[in-house]
């Protein structure tokens, strides 16, 4: 399965509790007035993962604490991705949908 992330992001204070890192994901439907990440809406923009890369990706960045915060765009337009991660990700990880 293939997921579109707008960016990666280490060593965040704002997306939760503690130091995270963030998942950006591409494409949003909501288009709320206001929205601080605008340019991320477009679901045809960022780069394409496959979801087991993205797990390896991220994991491979050796986290001393395995916070990870999932933002977007709208992370839920691409729910099954988020389901198939299940699979891939290590247990340690804490997962935020923010």
């Amino acid at each position: 399965m293939k997921v579109k992330i707008a960016s990666i992001q280490r060593n965040r204070y704002e997306d939760g509790p503690g130091i995270r890192l963030t998942v950006f994901f591409q494409g949003c439907n909501v288009k709320c007035k206001g929205c601080h990440n605008s340019e991320i809406q477009d679901i045809r923009n960022g780069k394409e993962y496959e979801v087991k890369e993205l797990c390896e990706e991220i994991l491979s960045y050796n986290l001393p604490v395995k916070k990870i915060t999932v933002s977007g765009g709208e992370p839920l337009m691409q729910e099954e991705a988020l389901e198939e991660k299940e699979n891939f990700s290590d247990k340690a990880i804490k997962n935020f949908i923010h």
